[in-house]
């Protein structure tokens, strides 16, 4: 209405007790169509849903959030993200098409960490392998030594599978250590057979002394290692069961790692001397046929 020149809003509503009672509505008075006033509950059922207290919108677009807890002594919540994004979410974009979706919490900072912590051990690796070639003057003995790092995985598997617990972050956290320790095997060893060749020995005796010689401190440095954290994987206190993932993976990729360091590495190294004597024959023998078919002056 218009009061003294300026437009005054005027509201027209039930006492707030009224309006906060939901039968209240039934006796509310409408005017139909043909002029007539009756109570709304005579000509309407009511039906009484849940509804949406209040809109998000981020960006333009209506947003929800889903919250829920997962217990992680039940189910691995990485498990659980995989089943809502193969199972549930194609039920959502069925029905509603334009429906998108984000991975947003502790879930999603978990998957961040290890991203970066993949980051991480990919750039370690490459620092590893150069402070190898260094020394060594070599760029394929340093591969030797780093190819036993992926076996390492396999016992941490096994020993995930044993103890019948999931692979997670901490998991991630023992394999890196054990990295470390599984280099270490791998340049005792190789060092050993580039000084007993220096020496005059012959490649494959070589191998064969650096495996004997060699032997007692791999397999004692795995052992320890493993017998460090043995106490930890059978501890039962609740504070100790966030650190046993870790105590897993590094004990039983150590020791795996230890039975390929003592077989896989001589035999590459093997392998990688007949690579190198075979490139060497050709590359000999192309100088050769280079040498007599060269025309004369």
């Amino acid at each position: 209405m218009i009061r003294d020149g300026e437009e005054i809003k005027v509201m027209v509503r039930y006492p707030k007790r009224t309006r906060e009672t939901f039968s209240s509505l039934r006796y509310a008075v409408i005017t139909t169509p043909t002029g007539q006033q009756v109570m709304l509950g005579d000509v309407v059922n009511f039906e009484q849903q849940p509804g949406i207290s209040s809109l998000r919108r981020e960006a333009g677009f209506r947003t929800v959030y889903v919250y829920g807890a997962i217990d992680e002594e039940q189910v691995e919540p990485n498990q659980v993200v995989e089943t809502i994004r193969q199972s549930v979410i194609p039920a959502v974009l069925a029905d509603y098409p334009d429906v998108s979706s984000e991975l947003s919490g502790s879930i999603e900072e978990q998957r961040a960490q290890q991203d970066e912590q993949l980051l991480f051990f990919m750039a370690g690796m490459i620092v590893v392998y150069a402070l190898l070639a260094v020394p060594l003057k070599s760029y394929t003995q340093p591969l030797i030594i780093m190819s036993v790092i992926p076996f390492s995985l396999t016992g941490a598997i096994w020993g995930h599978y044993w103890f019948d617990i999931d692979l997670s972050l901490m998991s991630t956290f023992g394999l890196i250590a054990a990295a470390g320790v599984v280099v270490n095997d791998s340049l005792v060893m190789t060092d050993y057979i580039n000084r007993a060749r220096k020496a005059g020995v012959a490649v494959k005796q070589a191998v064969i002394d650096a495996g004997c010689a060699r032997f007692r401190a791999i397999t004692l440095t795995s052992i320890t290692t493993f017998a460090g954290v043995l106490p930890i994987m059978f501890e039962t206190s609740l504070q100790a069961r966030f650190v046993i993932p870790m105590a897993v993976a590094l004990g039983f990729a150590v020791m795996f790692a230890t039975l390929l360091t003592l077989i896989l590495v001589p035999c590459l190294y093997l392998i990688l001397q007949d690579i190198g004597s075979v490139f060497q024959r050709l590359t000999q023998r192309a100088l050769h046929t280079a040498s007599r078919v060269r025309p004369a002056r």
